[in-house]
C-alpha cells in the first residue's frame, strides 16, 4: 500500500478559493475606503452651472497710473463668481490682481475688475488680451479684434 503525501486535490481547491474570496474582500474593502474619501470632494457643477456665461464689455488702460480696469458682466442665466482676471501683453507678461477674487455675480450683474500693469504695459499696442475666469469654469476673452480705451 501506497501512502500518498501533501494535500488532496479537493482540500488544495476548497483553500486556494477561501483565499481568493479573502482577499477579494479586503480589496474591495479597501477600494470602498479609497473612492468614498476621494470621492467625497467631487461635486457636480452641472446643475447650477449649465447656462453659466461671462463676458468682457470693455477694457480700459491707465497708462500713467500703470492700472487696468476689466468691465465684466454675467451674461448668463445662473448666478455665477468670478475668481480671477488678468492682462497679458504682447510679450506674454500677464498683470496681477488689485480686485479680492471670488467675486459674486448675480444674473446680468456687471463689475470692475482692476489689475496692476506697472511696468508690463507702457503704451496701449502693448496690450495683447485680457481674460476673466468664473467659479462654474466658464471664461471670456477680450483681445481678439478688439482695442482697450486708453489713457494717459
Amino acid at each position: 500500500m501506497m501512502r500518498t503525501k501533501g494535500l488532496s486535490p479537493l482540500i488544495a481547491s476548497v483553500l486556494l478559493i477561501a483565499i481568493v474570496i479573502v482577499i477579494g474582500t479586503l480589496t474591495l474593502d479597501w477600494s470602498t475606503a479609497i473612492h468614498s474619501t476621494l470621492g467625497g470632494s467631487v461635486k457636480n457643477k452641472t446643475g447650477t452651472c449649465t447656462t453659466a456665461a461671462v463676458v468682457i464689455d470693455r477694457v480700459y488702460l491707465d497708462l500713467n497710473g500703470s492700472v487696468g480696469r476689466i468691465i465684466a458682466r454675467n451674461s448668463g442665466f445662473d448666478d455665477d463668481s468670478i475668481t480671477g482676471a488678468s492682462i497679458v501683453t504682447t510679450k506674454g507678461l500677464t498683470s496681477t490682481n488689485l480686485t479680492a477674487f471670488p467675486i459674486a455675480m448675480a444674473r446680468g450683474m456687471q463689475t470692475t475688475l482692476t489689475v496692476n500693469t506697472s511696468g508690463i504695459i507702457t503704451a496701449c499696442t502693448n496690450f495683447s488680451r485680457a481674460y476673466v475666469t468664473t467659479s462654474c469654469g466658464v471664461s471670456a476673452e477680450y483681445g481678439i479684434g478688439e482695442s482697450p480705451t486708453c489713457t494717459n
